[in-house]
């Protein structure tokens, strides 16, 4: 769009139509009018050499990314919220009851083989990929694999729910001793 009256005469023509996408992907008016207005904003302060009928298909696709954007920064700030708000209220849980948690971990993972133990500890700790730690270890990555899944069913079957807090916890608890 050259000139500011071809732009406008599009925007009047295509604003609705946009909308409309928006509206029928997002289910919002003011986040499908956020999105549409920054979609006309950027072709305004961005000119691209484009017939009409490029740049409505170019003004859809742009609507159309905006759009899924916008439910990726949705769906992150959701998994956020969901996290802080089941580790917030255990951060304030009483001291007591956190160190017995600590205390059923150590005693859990202690339970495990030395070799078991090694691979978790390479593993979770030291953030070793499977490779890393076969290599490491002299085995193949199939055996750390099983030492992985026979770790980790072991401790379900001795921990409960909590113990992915706990035994994250745990390691790092061990990783500020280190």
């Amino acid at each position: 769009m050259r000139t500011t009256e071809a732009f406008e005469a599009f925007f009047k023509a295509y604003y609705t139509k946009a909308l409309c996408l928006a509206l029928s992907i997002v289910h919002d008016e003011d986040v499908g009018r956020d999105i549409v207005g920054e979609v006309f904003e950027y072709l305004l302060t961005n000119p691209k050499s484009f017939s009409e009928s490029e740049l409505k298909n170019y003004l859809f696709v742009m609507v159309r990314n905006k759009c899924a954007d916008h439910f990726r920064q949705t769906i992150t700030r959701e998994k956020f919220e969901a996290w802080a708000q089941y580790t917030f209220p255990r951060i304030e849980e009483n001291y007591d009851e956190h160190e017995a948690k600590v205390l059923a971990v150590q005693q859990a993972l202690t339970e495990l083989s030395p070799r078991t133990r090694e691979v978790f500890d390479a593993h979770y700790l030291q953030g070793l990929k499977y490779s890393e730690v076969a290599e490491r270890l002299q085995i193949s990555q199939n055996a750390v694999k099983k030492h992985i899944v026979t770790g980790l069913r072991k401790l379900r079957g001795k921990l409960s729910d909590d113990f992915w807090i706990c035994l994250g916890v745990h390691f790092l608890s061990i990783t500020t001793l280190l």
